[in-house]
C-alpha cells in the first residue's frame, strides 16, 4: 500500500522505474492532497483502488494519462497497460464520466461496479477483447455505454440492475460469449443490439 494514508503527499515520480510492471492495491490511496503522478512507460498492470480519495490528480507516464477527480475519471493507455485490476475507480461515488483509451485489452471482475452517480462509460477507444464479472453492476444513473469493436466476451452480471439504462448497442463488436445475468433488472432498456458472432450466452450454445 505505497503512500497510503500520506495527508501531505502531492506528487510522486517513478517515471525512471523502468522495471516496475506491476502496481499492486491501494496505489496512493487516500492522499488528498496528491495532484501530480509520474509512472513508467513499462508499467502493465494497476492495482485495485490506485488513488483512492485523491480528488484530483494527474498521472502520467509517456503514453499513459489518467485523471481521477470526484466527477470525471480517465486512463489513456497507449502503453503496454493491458489489464485494470478489479474495482478500480469503482471508490468514487461522486463519479459521473468514464473513458478508457488505448492498448487496455482485459477488464477484470467488479470494476465500476455500484458507482451510483455514473452516467456514461466510453470503452470505444480501447483494444479490450474480454470483460470480467459485475463489470458495471448496480449502476443505477447509467446512461450510455459504448464499446470497442474488439471485445469478444463479457462475464456474469455484466449491466445489471442499471436502471436507467434505455439502449445498448454491441452490434459492431465481435462478441461470442455473453455470461449470466447479462442486463437483467434493468426495467428501462428497450433496445439491444447484438452482433451475429454471438454463440454462447449463460453458458448456452445458441
Amino acid at each position: 500500500r505505497f503512500g497510503f494514508d500520506s495527508q501531505a503527499l502531492a506528487t510522486v515520480d517513478l517515471g525512471d522505474c523502468r522495471s516496475l510492471v506491476s502496481i499492486g492495491f491501494c496505489f496512493l490511496s487516500c492522499c488528498p492532497a496528491l495532484t501530480r503522478v509520474e509512472l513508467p512507460r513499462e508499467l502493465q498492470l494497476l492495482g485495485k483502488d490506485a488513488f483512492k480519495g485523491s480528488r484530483n490528480v494527474v498521472v502520467r507516464g509517456n503514453d499513459i494519462a489518467a485523471i481521477g477527480s470526484e466527477d470525471t475519471w480517465q486512463l489513456l493507455a497507449a502503453t503496454p497497460l493491458t489489464v485494470i485490476r478489479t474495482n478500480t475507480a469503482s471508490w468514487a461515488d461522486k463519479l459521473q464520466h468514464v473513458v478508457l483509451s488505448g492498448s487496455i485489452a482485459v477488464i477484470r471482475d467488479a470494476v465500476l461496479m455500484r458507482c451510483h452517480n455514473l452516467r456514461t462509460v466510453d470503452l470505444s477507444g480501447t483494444a479490450v477483447r474480454s470483460i470480467g464479472d459485475y463489470f458495471l453492476h448496480c449502476c443505477n444513473a447509467l446512461t450510455d455505454v459504448r464499446f470497442p469493436d474488439t471485445l469478444e466476451a463479457v462475464g456474469d452480471y455484466c449491466m445489471k440492475s442499471c436502471t436507467a439504462l434505455e439502449s445498448v448497442d454491441l452490434g459492431d463488436t465481435r462478441l461470442a460469449s455473453i455470461g449470466d445475468g447479462f442486463l437483467t433488472e434493468c426495467p428501462k432498456l428497450a433496445f439491444v443490439v447484438l452482433p451475429a458472432t454471438l454463440a454462447l450466452v449463460a453458458g448456452v450454445n445458441l
